[in-house]
């Protein structure tokens, strides 16, 4: 019986077959691709895993990264807005700064102003009084007593007198503080022509007539000091007056009536109400204060 080459290749497989299930070889591929197909999928799995943790990273990471640009930006805006708001303060500064400095200027000019225009009141006033002094009045006297004891010769010379008359005040009640005295002392300041001394001139806004009232008020603070220190204060009868308003006439070198009519030299009351001044503390307990009165 003779075989053809297709049985020989057919009982080849057969053989070939039977060796490989003898030898659990289709087992063992099976297990082997089933261990495989678990490994695959393990690896799928974890691959999945993988790309699950990288994407909630990278959600993670751009919502971070959207947060840090809103956050950047809200501080570029509040930094943007601060720096608006300063610029518009620092303009604000500046022109109120520079307003305060031209009304201080101003200010400054017009106090200049004035005092230069006081002070050429002041020297013309002083020109004319002392012209007309030398053509018509004779040289006057200090008297002391009975006797002239210094002529006043000039401008200086009665810028002198509040000063002796207070000196001799202080003497007298010096000389009479162990017994009751009456004191009376008629500065002839501020009547014009106008005199301070020295020390006193160029120091009060209203001008010469001003440093003429401080320093009338600087010698009734020395003459009210030698009271105190000699304990007669509350004893003794003050008196502080003035004998009419003020001799408008002279602009300057006058005073102010305040809210009166008119001054010196009329039947208004700005030419007769004075301010009057009583201190007698052992007696007068409660003061009085009113222009009206």
């Amino acid at each position: 019986m003779v075989f053809d080459a297709t049985f020989w290749v057919a009982i080849s497989f057969v053989i070939f077959f039977g060796i490989l299930v003898y030898f659990k070889i289709p087992q063992n591929v099976n297990n082997l691709l089933g261990k495989m197909i678990v490994d695959i999928k393990n690896e799928i799995d974890e691959s999945e895993k993988l790309r699950t943790e990288s994407k909630k990273l990278l959600d993670d990471a751009q919502s971070k990264l959207n947060s840090v640009s809103v956050e950047t930006k809200k501080i570029l805006d509040d930094v943007k807005s601060e720096s608006d708001k300063l610029v518009i303060e620092m303009n604000d500064k500046f022109h109120k700064s520079a307003e305060i400095k031209k009304n201080l200027a101003k200010t400054k000019i017009s106090q200049i102003k004035e005092t230069a225009i006081k002070e050429i009141k002041d020297t013309s006033i002083r020109i004319a009084i002392n012209s007309v002094k030398k053509s018509y009045y004779p040289t006057m006297s200090f008297w002391e007593g009975n006797k002239p004891s210094n002529e006043i010769k000039n401008f200086e010379d009665q810028g002198q007198l509040t000063t002796k008359i207070t000196e001799l005040a202080i003497d007298f009640i010096n000389r009479n503080k162990h017994s009751p005295f009456f004191l009376y002392i008629p500065h002839p300041q501020p009547h014009v022509p106008l005199f301070a001394k020295n020390n006193f001139l160029g120091l009060q806004e209203r001008g010469l007539y001003g440093d003429v009232i401080n320093e009338i008020d600087f010698s009734f603070g020395r003459i009210f000091e030698v009271l105190k220190k000699s304990n007669l204060v509350e004893n003794t009868v003050i008196i502080f007056t003035s004998d009419n308003g003020p001799w408008l006439s002279y602009g300057a070198h006058s005073g102010s009536s305040g809210i009166y009519r008119e001054g010196k030299g009329t039947s208004w009351e700005g030419g007769h109400r004075v301010p009057a001044i009583i201190s007698y503390p052992k007696h007068i307990k409660t003061i009085l204060m009113s222009p009206l009165l």
